[in-house]
């Protein structure tokens, strides 16, 4: 009964649903980032703004440090460089995507995110994909992301000032939690330990949004190459 229904259901609906489990990290994500922005300077709607406007993640609790200290020029860069990774996710779901008209395309690709890429793999991997679940799914993680960091932002006022709590990690954290979920073939962990291995080789030459993106180059030459018995 329960299969027959999830049958019936639109795309868009079935993306909004299948995002829920997956949302909950980013809203915690996103509340994380919103204690780390009040501590760092911003007010709550600077900081609800930041998130709803640029919806970047990690690229948004790196310019938080850079904030007063540096140029538009560096804030750019640095936020171009992290979200570089996004150019390798529109390259993976375009296939799915090419048909479709300007306004569908730029929406799936504002709302293209870690968590999106990674709920559209694992639904590749059962049956084809729509436009209108990548949106129906991105739309709920954009929302959780967006009303976290309102709500982790209203509430950092009654927490203590001088304290961080550790919450940088927390979102490297979370994206380790996406990745390990991921991890279903020998195949996938041998790619995953040699990238780890080249960013630790490989990160005091490069700067980290530029590292990121050779990392995700290594990591499809790896898979493309090795083995499927690997």
């Amino acid at each position: 009964m329960i299969q027959a229904i999830q049958k019936l259901q639109h795309p868009f609906q079935k993306g909004t649903l299948d995002a829920i489990p997956i949302s909950i990290s980013t809203f915690v994500f996103g509340a994380i980032f919103g204690v780390v922005s009040i501590q760092s300077g911003l007010t709550v709607l600077e900081s609800s703004f930041m998130s709803f406007f640029s919806f970047a993640g990690s690229a948004q609790l790196s310019v938080l440090q850079l904030l007063g200290q540096t140029g538009f020029f560096t804030l750019f860069m640095t936020t171009f460089l992290l979200n570089a990774r996004h150019l390798l996710y529109g390259l993976s779901l375009s296939p799915y995507v090419q048909n479709e008209n300007k306004t569908t395309i730029n929406t799936i690709a504002f709302l293209l995110s870690d968590s999106l890429f990674v709920l559209a793999n694992a639904k590749l991997k059962k049956e084809p994909i729509q436009s209108s679940y990548l949106i129906g799914a991105g739309l709920v993680v954009y929302l959780a992301w967006g009303v976290g960091t309102a709500i982790g932002a209203y509430f950092a006022h009654f927490m203590s000032s001088d304290k961080t709590y550790g919450l940088e990690f927390a979102s490297t954290a979370c994206f380790i939690l996406l990745v390990i979920s991921d991890l279903t073939s020998w195949r996938r962990v041998f790619t995953i330990i040699l990238c780890a291995v080249f960013v630790l080789v490989s990160y005091t030459f490069f700067p980290t949004g530029f590292l990121l993106l050779l990392s995700g180059l290594v990591a499809f030459v790896i898979g493309y190459f090795s083995s499927e018995d690997v």
